[in-house]
């Protein structure tokens, strides 16, 4: 179908299963994906190699088994986002020409920008980090990103110096999707105060050390130990319940809704759910704490406090 297939693709996965990597595509594992032996022994900064620039044409979805994910490109630029259901864990099927797929297993549909349109799923894909380098596509899944994030290919060089504005998407391409795009790119490189972002959740001596605590307004479980902060989603990544007040000996959260169950840095000891919680930035600023939840960062990760 228009859009949904491209070299190297194959069939729809079972709902069981894909019964492994296909070995035409490269496989992405949870260091972040291996680099294509096309580029002879060049590791690239941004993941692994999902083809040539020239195999995603605006307007379209390609899906890649092996790395687990669907890659598109709209006016504003690149997008990847996870193809496992955010239900059961299942792969999706083959997207249409609009960019709609739908889980077999149990029948969620996921439009084009990998958002729920029908349940049971409740919660929507993952995106993921785009880089444009050399030509080449490449997705970083341990990079997640806000969902309205782009990559915008540069113009061509012509040998005259000046830009090619010739192609798929020339500069005024890139911008005719309005300011979600220019936004994203132009918030990367402005001169912001770090501590104007993401959400003030209260006084540092709110959480002292050897702690775990529970926010119902940003649902946010907000921990403490010997290195730091730190703060992960309090939504199951089940079904999106919100979970239990953490044990305040361990840290161990359970979910009430089916019970998942999760240790104190949000990775997951029990199902069904089968995706660790997701961690989120942590800056303190003053004698204040504030997550930002639009960067999500390693479950190793803390902020050191002064």
């Amino acid at each position: 179908m228009p859009g949904g297939m491209g070299p190297g693709d194959g069939a729809a996965p079972r709902p069981d299963g894909d019964g492994g990597p296909d070995p035409n595509e490269p496989f992405v594992d949870l260091d972040g994906g291996l680099p294509s032996a096309r580029l002879q022994g060049w590791r690239p900064p941004g993941g692994a190699d999902l083809g040539p620039l020239e195999d995603y044409p605006i307007g379209s979805w390609r899906y890649h088994a092996g790395a687990r994910v669907l890659v598109a490109r709209d006016r504003g630029g690149l997008y990847a986002y996870s193809a496992v259901c955010t239900h059961e864990g299942c792969l999706l099927g083959l997207p249409d020409e609009a960019g709609r797929t739908e889980c077999a297993c149990h029948g969620s549909i996921y439009d084009g920008l990998g958002h729920v349109v029908r349940g049971p799923s409740t919660t929507n894909l993952r995106h993921y980090a785009v880089t444009v380098a050399r030509g080449r596509v490449l997705v970083d899944p341990s990079q997640r990103v806000p969902d309205e994030t782009r990559a915008v290919p540069e113009p061509p060089v012509t040998d005259a110096g000046m830009t090619d504005g010739g192609g798929d998407a020339g500069p005024s391409d890139a911008r005719a999707d309005g300011a979600a795009t220019d936004t994203a790119r132009d918030t990367m490189v402005a001169d912001v105060d770090p501590c104007s972002r993401g959400r003030d959740v209260g006084p540092l001596s709110m959480f002292p050390r050897g702690s775990w605590t529970l926010l119902m307004g940003p649902r946010l479980v907000l921990g403490r130990d010997a290195l730091g902060l730190f703060a992960f989603t309090a939504l199951c990544t089940h079904s999106a319940c919100t979970v239990e007040p953490p044990n305040p000996m361990t840290g161990a959260i359970r979910c009430a809704c089916h019970g998942s169950e999760y240790d104190g840095n949000g990775v997951v000891t029990r199902g069904p759910a089968r995706e660790n919680l997701d961690h989120f930035l942590v800056r303190v600023c003053g004698d204040r704490v504030r997550v930002d939840t639009a960067v999500v960062v390693a479950t190793s990760a803390r902020t050191s406090v002064p």
